[in-house]
């Protein structure tokens, strides 16, 4: 459980990171 709650925190900090780029530059496209 502690292993996968761990692994999980660690995908989520760098999808974050991933997904705010992502996200500013699709409205920079849109906008």
């Amino acid at each position: 459980m502690f292993q996968i709650d761990n692994i999980r925190e660690m995908f989520f900090s760098w999808e974050g990171r991933l997904n705010r780029k992502a996200y500013i530059l699709r409205c920079l496209t849109l906008g």
